[in-house]
């Protein structure tokens, strides 16, 4: 059986386009270091021209890329890469570029929530971010941040209150994302959403003592949207109270968000889902909310300019 001929013989126009692109690639900086890390003779691109252009391109791409959000690659955040491996081929893959890494490190603490209703950008909210803008604040929101950093060394968390979109779940992301940083495991859940995946997966014992296990025993625990949930006694009595419960006898840190005040929290929470009125059950609940959270507020008109979470 006769071996197959697969060269292509080139018309005289691309002999001299393969040349002119061989003698650019052996100016190309890129490609010079590319050769000299791997101790490769400028002879190589006779034969893989095409590879080490592609190479070339691809670097000054990334090289003049302005972040993740300006990224030109196929494959968003992954440079186009390439190393010679132990037969002496050419081999081109993908690889985190600067700034994915610079992402990935910032993420790191990711791993401490063990419990999360976060998103990707939520995790890069800091306390430095919101300190960049103390300047510029008003008095009741700059109070709120120092409450917020005085919080770190105090026996109790932070019950922040008032209007949607006065910073308060901001404020929340900043201190949860320290918190992990440190070391600490955190869980943050937004309790509406967390009273409806309770109520989709009731078949399923061993995920909700999971989830509730989470939540009573976590270092440091963020109850978001705190009495925006449908109030029910089972939600009241049976997933809320004996998560405060016990983090109140264990003295573990508990911060809260809710659009209303304290006082309105407890007209909420005494009512039940048959429209009765059981305001002993609600003064259990909130008074383990103020043992383990001093009141913030947060006042103001809503500083959400499109959408989003504050």
């Amino acid at each position: 059986m006769k071996k197959m001929k697969l060269e292509v013989e080139l018309n005289e126009k691309q002999k001299a386009a393969r040349a002119e692109r061989i003698r650019l690639l052996l100016q190309n900086g890129d490609v010079q270091n590319f050769l000299s890390r791997y101790h490769l003779d400028p002879s190589i691109l006779e034969t893989q021209s095409s590879r080490l252009d592609r190479y070339a391109r691809n670097t000054q791409i990334c090289r003049s890329c302005k972040g993740l959000q300006f990224c030109r690659m196929k494959v968003p955040g992954q440079s186009a890469l390439m190393e010679v491996d132990d037969q002496g081929m050419l081999v081109e893959y993908y690889g985190p570029c600067r700034y994915q890494n610079q992402k990935t490190a910032k993420l790191a603490h990711r791993s401490n929530f063990t419990v999360s209703h976060l998103q990707d950008d939520d995790y890069l909210v800091t306390l430095e971010k919101l300190e960049e803008t103390m300047d510029r604040e008003p008095q009741h929101y700059i109070n709120a941040y120092t409450s917020a950093l005085r919080s770190f060394n105090a026996p109790t968390g932070c019950l922040f209150f008032g209007q949607p979109g006065t910073g308060k779940s901001t404020m929340m992301m900043a201190l949860a994302n320290q918190y992990a940083q440190n070391g600490k495991k955190v869980v943050f859940v937004r309790v509406p959403l967390l009273m409806s995946e309770l109520k989709d997966n009731l078949s399923d014992e061993e995920w909700r003592r999971t989830i509730l296990g989470r939540m009573r025993f976590a270092d440091v625990l963020f109850l978001d949207d705190f009495g925006s949930e449908s109030v029910t006694q089972w939600t009241r009595d049976e997933i809320l109270f004996p998560v405060l419960d016990e983090r109140m006898n264990a003295k573990r840190k508990t911060y809260f968000a809710s659009n209303i005040s304290p006082q309105e929290l407890e007209e909420r929470y005494a009512v039940s889902n048959a429209g009765e009125y059981t305001l002993v059950a609600a003064k259990r609940l909130m008074e383990r909310v103020n043992t383990l959270a001093r009141p913030v507020q947060l006042m103001g008109s809503s500083r959400r300019p499109t959408g989003g979470t504050l």
